[in-house]
């Protein structure tokens, strides 16, 4: 029995992103836990989810068609039955121990959200054969020549469960939805680590849109995250530090 599941909602597998979902999704199997795949209708995800031996479920989309934050999370939590839980965007790679570090949250709190920053690196011109069984080294010797991704843009919630309560409906992949979950929680006393430093995580560059930030869904999305008010929102505003060595302190102490 696993304590944690990992719950992703990947895009059609197609073009850049066949090869970039399955490098993720290759990833986190490789660790002890469970893994769910959650999709928009008609998509291709459930055909990958059967050949993988995964579950997979339907949820909601807006009216442009972009996969709904608050369906995501009930129709996930709806079917976890770990203690331990991990929303994490589809594009990412694990290196570890991610599911260790939830282990280490658990063990010092009741309830907790943790949280890190990313790599951002382009494996297109990085010679790494994730098919190969040696793939985590090449790839933590390449992590170095990475960017640390800004500490606003977040990518993997781990957490005890369903922390937040009511999730407002967020348009996926459209700014503010990530900082309203750290936010969010901040604001209701859950205690928030930033697993930076023992937990590396590599996002796989890919194309942006060109002006996201001022789509319509997008500004959707910063009036919820502004209806929770001022404060942090970002991983630096953790008020707990996990170190290289696991252990878990209070940011500056």
């Amino acid at each position: 029995m696993y304590d944690l599941t990992l719950f992703a909602v990947p895009r059609p597998f197609e073009g850049i992103y066949d090869a970039i979902q399955r490098n993720a999704i290759g990833s986190w199997l490789e660790m002890d836990v469970e893994v769910l795949l959650l999709h928009e209708p008609g998509s291709n995800v459930p055909d990958v989810a059967r050949e993988l031996g995964l579950p997979a479920y339907e949820i909601a989309i807006s009216a442009e068609g972009t996969p709904m934050l608050d369906s995501i999370f009930q129709t996930a939590f709806a079917r976890i039955d770990t203690p331990l839980s991990c929303y994490v965007n589809a594009d990412i790679i694990v290196l570890g121990p991610l599911h260790r570090a939830a282990a280490l949250c658990a063990q010092r709190m009741k309830r907790f959200l943790m949280v890190g920053q990313r790599v951002d690196l382009s494996l297109a011109s990085v010679p790494v054969n994730l098919r190969d069984p040696e793939w985590r080294a090449q790839l933590e010797h390449f992590v170095q020549e990475g960017v640390l991704h800004a500490p606003c843009g977040i990518d993997y919630f781990a957490s005890s469960g369903n922390v937040w309560g009511d999730i407002p409906p967020f348009a996926l992949g459209r700014a503010a939805w990530d900082n309203w979950l750290v936010a969010r929680a901040l604001r209701t006393g859950v205690p928030v680590v930033d697993a930076t430093a023992y937990v590396t995580v590599v996002h796989q560059a890919h194309p942006v849109p060109f002006g996201i930030r001022d789509w319509p869904e997008c500004v959707n999305n910063y009036r919820l995250l502004a209806q929770l008010g001022d404060g942090g929102s970002a991983v630096t505003h953790a008020p707990w530090v996990m170190a290289t060595n696991g252990e878990i302190h209070h940011r500056g102490g």
